[in-house]
């Protein structure tokens, strides 16, 4: 049965990406031409470097701004009912917010423009292209992949180093003065870490990859959401899961990658997956809180998919 459901699941995913490559193709000349429109008259280096510190913090401050009127002013109503840890930051103490906010918004715009800046000559070097052909669908996908894979190692790496009695009270514990995270809190973080933890595991892969602007811009994007997402202390019904990282701020010593796959080679998901949190660590289709729902006895994933959905 085990064959039987990765065959289906397999089948699935095939479908998908099929879909959406179609959708690729026949929208490729509109993207193209949005794409023309903003390179035209503007260097590459005004693409690199604005295209992603621009996209970052639109993305960052939207998503952790908005979750910010949520926590302090818990408005709208309906939405509490999707917190992770009841009662923590209900509401949100607006002094450790602005603590919080000015803290990161220093972070954002020193740091990262810096990174920005010094790496784009190893860009050139590397041959991140500009050019007005975008990448096919299949190396999108290719690249995309790649990406997942460094990031998962890079992150996981960083992460599980920070947490070394040497470089936890130096170094991480500043992070984990948000047991019970929240939004903005995601980059919350020392400078060193900020840079080891936070932005290169993200920018290795395209770098590595060698790969076309416009996917820079998709992947800081996508990654700037997904990490805000699981800090946000909501469990959010159509959208990836943030349990296992919740769990990691609650616990300390669990639960250090991104997608949970090294987590699970090295064993350092044992507990998260004896907890009721567990069964509650996956996409979920309604709108009626996972803590309502029954969600079943506490397992290990069957398969790898289960680990994302």
């Amino acid at each position: 049965w085990e064959f039987v459901r990765c065959f289906v699941e397999a089948i699935m995913l095939s479908a998908v990406t099929n879909a959406v490559g179609v959708f690729w193709q026949g929208s490729h000349d509109t993207w193209r031409s949005a794409f023309a429109h903003i390179a035209s008259g503007r260097s590459d280096f005004e693409l690199y470097f604005w295209g992603c510190f621009l996209l970052v913090q639109a993305v960052f401050w939207g998503l952790g701004l908005s979750l910010a009127v949520v926590d302090l002013l818990q408005w709208p109503r309906f939405l509490l009912k999707y917190k992770i840890q009841d009662g923590k930051n209900q509401p949100l103490n607006p002094w450790k917010f602005w603590d919080c906010a000015w803290k990161v918004a220093a972070m954002w715009w020193t740091i990262l423009p810096a990174m920005l800046y010094f790496s784009f000559p190893y860009l050139k070097a590397r041959g991140v292209s500009f050019d007005l052909e975008l990448p096919t669908f299949e190396t999108c996908v290719y690249h995309f992949l790649v990406y997942l894979v460094v990031e998962e190692i890079g992150f996981f790496s960083t992460h599980k180093l920070f947490h070394h009695p040497l470089f936890y009270k130096r170094i991480h514990k500043m992070h984990h003065r948000w047991q019970a995270p929240i939004g903005i809190a995601a980059v919350y973080s020392h400078p060193i870490e900020f840079f080891m933890s936070n932005l290169l595991p993200v920018g290795m892969g395209p770098f590595l990859m060698g790969s076309h602007i416009v996917m820079w811009w998709f992947w800081f994007s996508l990654a700037v959401a997904t990490t805000v997402n699981t800090h946000s202390g909501y469990h959010f019904p159509f959208t990836p899961s943030p349990e296992a990282h919740d769990w990691h701020h609650l616990v300390y010593n669990e639960c250090f990658g991104v997608m949970g796959v090294l987590d699970r080679v090295f064993g350092t998901d044992k507990r998260f997956y004896q907890s009721k949190q567990s069964t509650r660590h996956k996409t979920f289709f309604t709108t009626v809180p996972c803590k309502q729902l029954d969600t079943g006895k506490p397992e290990r994933p069957s398969s790898v998919f289960s680990l994302f959905f």
